[in-house]
C-alpha cells in the first residue's frame, strides 16, 4: 500500500527574540547634585536675582540670565538663555533639556567650588555617547569623566579643557557651543552686561557600549568649573525573550497534533 505524502502546515511563526528598539537620547536627571541657581529670570514680570550664585568670582559677581529677563532690561538688544531651557538638536549635539527656566527659581547647576569630584546616577543601559554641558570662568580649566558600570568596573577619560565662558572655540564633534553670544547679569548692581559673548559648551565622550552604565563621576580641577547637565545616547541590546507559558502550551499542542497525524498517515 502506497503511503500518503506527509504534508506539514506551519501553524504560526513565533519570534523568540525581542525586536530591538532604536537608539534614544536620555536626558540624565542631575538635579540631585545641583547646588546653585545661576540663572536670573523674570517670573511674574519681576527681575529675580535674589539667591543667585555668581559663576565667576564674588568680586566680579556675574551670572547668566534668561532671554525674557534680558529683554526686559534691554528690549532692543538683550539676549539670554532660552526661557524653557531647551536646545534643539543640531549637527553637534542631540536635543538638550537643561534644568533652568524663566518660570522657576531653584538650583540648576553644580558649581564646583573646589576640585572635589561629584557623581550622578544615570538610567541604566548601554550607551555609545555621553554629552556633558559645562563652562569654566576666571580662565579655562581641565576636567575628566569617569564612567561607572554595573559590573563595578570604571573607566576615566583623558583630561579635557573647559574653556572660559568668554572664550571662542573652533567647534568639533567632541567640543562645541551649546549656546553662544549671550549677555550676563551683574549681581553687584542688578544690571545687564550687554556683552554678547558668554557661552555654555558641550563635550562629547565615548563610554564602553558593551557594558551597562550606572553612574558618571565628574572630576573638576578648578573651583570655577560649573556643570549644567548631561545626556546619553542609549543603544538597543538584543536579548532572548522567553515566550509566555500560554504561547508555549499552544505550540506544544500544535506540534503534538502534527505528530499524531503524521503517525496515522504513516
Amino acid at each position: 500500500m502506497m503511503q500518503k505524502p506527509l504534508v506539514l502546515t506551519t501553524l504560526a511563526t513565533v519570534s523568540l527574540f525581542a525586536i530591538p528598539a532604536q537608539a534614544v537620547t536620555i536626558q540624565f536627571n542631575t538635579t540631585s547634585i545641583f547646588n546653585a541657581d545661576v540663572v536670573v529670570n523674570n517670573a511674574g514680570g519681576t527681575i529675580n536675582s535674589a539667591g543667585r550664585t555668581p559663576l565667576d568670582s564674588s568680586t566680579s559677581n556675574r551670572t547668566l540670565i534668561t532671554n525674557s529677563a534680558a529683554a526686559q532690561l534691554s528690549p532692543t538688544s538683550g539676549n539670554g538663555l532660552p526661557d524653557n531651557g531647551f536646545f534643539a538638536a543640531n549637527s553637534f549635539h542631540p536635543d538638550v533639556q537643561l534644568s533652568f527656566s524663566n518660570s522657576t527659581s531653584r538650583p540648576n547647576a553644580r558649581r564646583a567650588f573646589s576640585s572635589t569630584s561629584f557623581n550622578f546616577p544615570v538610567t541604566a543601559g548601554n550607551y555609545d555617547r555621553v554629552d556633558v554641558f559645562a563652562i569654566s570662568t576666571q580662565g579655562s580649566s581641565n576636567f575628566s569623566i569617569t564612567f561607572n558600570y554595573s559590573d563595578l568596573s570604571s573607566t576615566t577619560t583623558a583630561s579635557v579643557s573647559a574653556p572660559d565662558w568668554f572664550d571662542e572655540i573652533t567647534q568639533t564633534t567632541s567640543r562645541y557651543y551649546l549656546v553662544n553670544d549671550l549677555d550676563r547679569f551683574n549681581l553687584n548692581n542688578n544690571t545687564l552686561d550687554n556683552v554678547n559673548d558668554p557661552a555654555i559648551f558641550g563635550f562629547s565622550f565615548t563610554p564602553d557600549s558593551a557594558r551597562t552604565l550606572s553612574s558618571i563621576t565628574v572630576n573638576p580641577t578648578s573651583q570655577f568649573f560649573t556643570f549644567f547637565g548631561s545626556t546619553g545616547n542609549q543603544i538597543p541590546t538584543q536579548t532572548a525573550t522567553p515566550e509566555p507559558a500560554s504561547t508555549l502550551a499552544i505550540l506544544g499542542l500544535g506540534l503534538g497534533t502534527l505528530v499524531a497525524k503524521a503517525r496515522k498517515l504513516g
